[in-house]
């Protein structure tokens, strides 16, 4: 009843933080994204190339594949795109959530049960309303 759809959003001030967008935009295209994601989060403080790479090895990558996607342009253009649309709408930081074209501002202090509460509150006024 929920689709998740991620948009990355490097921060400029964070110098890692494009890499690791790229990093995860191709683990995403071997469907890991999510193994990639939450291990980049695990340590955001070592973020660079070796980290991601080590990343990559570690939830058993195609690193041929993953390589090339690093090096080839449309991932690149991919992070821009979800950049231009981050901007079309007015995001300034992350994370920021969107339920049905709302924005929720929860930050990273935000847990996991205050999320599970804002989608069966959102869920239910859905169903409420049919």
């Amino acid at each position: 009843r929920v689709a998740v759809t991620v948009k990355h959003y490097p921060l400029s001030f964070h110098k890692e933080a494009r890499g690791a967008a790229e990093a995860a935009y191709c683990a995403h295209k071997q469907g890991k994204f999510w193994p990639m994601h939450d291990t980049l989060f695990m340590d955001i403080e070592h973020l660079g190339p070796e980290l991601t790479e080590g990343i990559a090895q570690r939830i058993g990558l195609d690193m041929e594949h993953y390589e090339a996607c690093l090096a080839h342009p449309s991932t690149g253009e991919a992070i821009d795109a979800d950049m231009a649309d981050a901007h079309r709408i007015g995001l300034q930081g992350t994370p920021t959530l969107l339920f049905n074209g709302r924005r929720y501002d929860m930050g990273f202090g935000t847990g996991a049960d205050d999320l599970a509460q804002t989608v069966d509150y959102l869920l239910d006024s859905i169903d409420s309303a049919k």
